[in-house]
């Protein structure tokens, strides 16, 4: 494992103590980490993206929205739009948009992240198709049925040119 693997370990396993209030029992605060780090810095966009997703694995997903918007400004920050992360970000914003009925704002963050591996076809083999999945879901909620059958064609042909593990 290199350097830079644990310290993500180190972080991610941080997130969890802070999230359970651990380290405000041993005297140690957010705040520490921010100091060390530096408050934009992309080991605080890494934890609160974290945080973000300890809450959606928890329900809370009211509680996670925000953070996923605050991990999204930090990426961007730090690595630039195009920066994978901050499309990872874009799309778990769209799945909360749309589970919490907000359509229009679903539709946005869909379509940002479709652009995104539009443009970056050597990393849209695999996600690209739950995107489209997903998008197809939400214009069929909306009942614009026309546009989500092609969409889900779109995903179906990505899907189909996928190559397939043997182990699985």
């Amino acid at each position: 494992m290199t350097r830079w693997n644990v310290r993500w370990l180190l972080v991610g396993f941080l997130v969890i103590l802070f999230s359970l209030g651990v380290p405000r029992r041993c005297g140690l605060r957010e705040e520490d980490a921010e100091k060390k780090f530096g408050p934009e810095s992309a080991v605080v966009a890494a934890s609160v993206e974290q945080l973000a997703n300890l809450y959606v694995d928890q329900g809370k997903e009211e509680q996670a929205e925000p953070l996923y918007r605050q991990a999204v400004a930090l990426w961007e920050k730090n690595q630039g739009p195009e920066y994978p992360y901050v499309t990872r970000m874009l799309f778990r914003l769209a799945e909360i948009c749309r589970r919490h009925g907000r359509a229009a704002e679903a539709e946005s963050f869909y379509q940002l992240v479709i652009s995104f591996y539009d443009e970056h076809t050597v990393i849209n083999d695999r996600v690209l198709p739950k995107v489209l999945e997903n998008y197809a879901a939400l214009l069929r909620d909306e009942g614009r049925n026309v546009e989500a059958t092609e969409v889900k064609r779109r995903a179906k042909g990505l899907k189909a040119k996928e190559p397939q593990n043997p182990f699985i």
